[in-house]
């Protein structure tokens, strides 16, 4: 028998809009589609103590609640959490396998690492780090054992998943994030510098450092560097043509894309790559380096770049007006809120009448 869906708990770390960071803006954006549609959705932030130790007791007391929500984990480190949750069904969504990486990309102990330092001590990395880091393994364990069902971002995030966890296929679902109905192309004014534009969260895996030193050899003195997003670790004060805007508010991103003659996204991987993708929305040509991991969608449409001498040349000659800007476009259709809103939905369903 086909169930209504009944209450929604998105949990996860640190779920606010003003994050920039991948994870948080999906689970974001999900609250935000959910409640478009009337569902009853609550973010449960484990950072927030007061709302998580409410609703444990509420479990606790209340049978018939937990059983009648479905639990969705924005990531499997917040699945290490499940046991809080009672019996309620249960839904994970793994976004990448960064934590498996032997290169330290990335450091899921940065995210939290503001939070935990106010809570605690200042010396908090050396005495979190390895257990934070240890959480998504915890919680793809309490999930695949605990019979939860698991969405994945990208085809090829869900392949490296089964490769390297035993869970059968028919528990995993492919569905991308949402990009917000926002970015669209806007009327462009045409003005005597070029701008190449980057957003990100300047993590390691962004490579963003490639994209900055390839501009300082760029001789083209009407080019502008222009990034955006989360705290700058590279040195750019030593080329006026380089300018940091530090981050930006959802609201304003269409806009942001649209000001740019070329997004580039040099990322080593990503689990998705959603900033490729708004700015294929906004029908600005892109380019991403050549051996990224990055999903098919994601990465074709774009121009892509093999060593630096290559960049500089795309920069130099703008070489990236050679992208096909309507088919680009059409590979962002997926994304649209209302196809992931609604396959979600059914994985909820399945979820509840496997239940």
């Amino acid at each position: 028998m086909d169930k209504k869906i009944p209450k929604i708990g998105l949990v996860g770390f640190l779920i606010k809009k003003e994050t920039g960071r991948g994870v948080m803006e999906y689970s974001f954006r999900l609250h935000r589609a959910f409640a478009r549609r009337d569902k009853d959705v609550e973010i449960l932030d484990l950072l927030n103590p007061s709302k998580i130790l409410s609703r444990v007791f509420s479990n606790l007391f209340n049978y018939g609640h937990r059983e009648n929500t479905i639990y969705h984990y924005v990531d499997p480190a917040a699945a290490s959490a499940k046991f809080l949750f009672g019996r309620g069904t249960a839904v994970v969504t793994v976004h990448d396998l960064g934590f498996l990486r032997s290169e330290s990309y990335t450091n899921p102990f940065k995210l939290y690492s503001g939070n935990i330092k106010s809570l605690f001590l200042k010396s908090e990395e050396h005495v979190f780090s390895p257990f934070i880091k240890i959480l998504p393994l915890i919680g793809i364990y309490e999930s695949t054992h605990n019979k939860c069902l698991f969405i994945f971002v990208s085809d090829s995030t869900m392949r490296d998943f089964l490769e390297r966890f035993r869970i059968s296929r028919e528990r995993c679902f492919v569905i991308p994030p949402i990009i917000s109905p926002k970015f669209k192309p806007l009327k462009k004014s045409k003005g005597k510098k070029m701008i190449v534009g980057h957003i990100s969260s300047y993590a390691q895996n962004k490579n963003a450092g490639a994209l900055i030193d390839a501009v300082k050899k760029v001789k083209d003195k009407n080019l502008e560097l222009r990034l955006y997003g989360g705290k700058m670790p590279y040195k750019i004060n030593d080329d006026k043509r380089i300018k940091y805007f530090g981050f930006v508010d959802e609201d304003k991103l269409p806009i942001i894309y649209n000001s740019f003659d070329v997004f580039v996204f040099p990322s080593v991987f990503e689990g998705f790559g959603m900033p490729i993708m708004e700015a294929k929305r906004c029908k600005v040509p892109v380019v991403t380096y050549a051996k990224a991991e990055l999903p098919d969608v994601v990465k074709r449409n774009t121009l892509q770049f093999k060593d630096q001498a290559d960049l500089i040349e795309i920069l130099e000659k703008k070489k990236w007006k050679k992208v096909n800007l309507e088919m680009a476009y059409n590979d962002t259709k997926g994304c649209e809120e209302g196809n992931v809103v609604n396959e979600i939905i059914k994985v909820y369903k399945q979820a509840l009448n496997s239940r």
